[in-house]
């Protein structure tokens, strides 16, 4: 691994762990109702939503890139650190544009 993959991966972890505790704590933290029944179905829907919308057409566009410049199709041997930065605020940025999912009542 290349020490961008550990940024990547560094990223992913703190973003997930922050959301799920986040979730938490809006969904009543102990007191809440059924926090996994909700959160599941929510993570479901906001993955594909996050998938289709962003990091599938960022790949695309990063492929059709490489290949622009390079001539060989698929992905580069190491993404780089804007990749990895761009990728990251896409999620960041789809999870802040719809804020709290209303079924975990905030």
């Amino acid at each position: 691994m290349v020490p961008v993959d550990y940024l990547d991966g560094g990223l992913d972890l703190i973003f997930t762990t922050v959301g799920i505790i986040w979730c938490y704590v809006q969904n009543g933290g102990a007191e809440g109702k059924e926090f996994l029944k909700r959160i599941v179905p929510i993570g479901w829907v906001m993955f594909w939503r996050l998938m289709l919308g962003g990091i599938i057409p960022f790949t695309i566009l990063v492929g059709v890139l490489n290949w622009s410049a390079t001539g060989e199709f698929g992905r580069p041997d190491t993404e780089s650190v804007l990749e990895v930065i761009i990728h990251n605020g896409l999620y960041l940025g789809h999870v802040l544009a719809h804020g709290c999912p209303h079924e975990l009542d905030c």
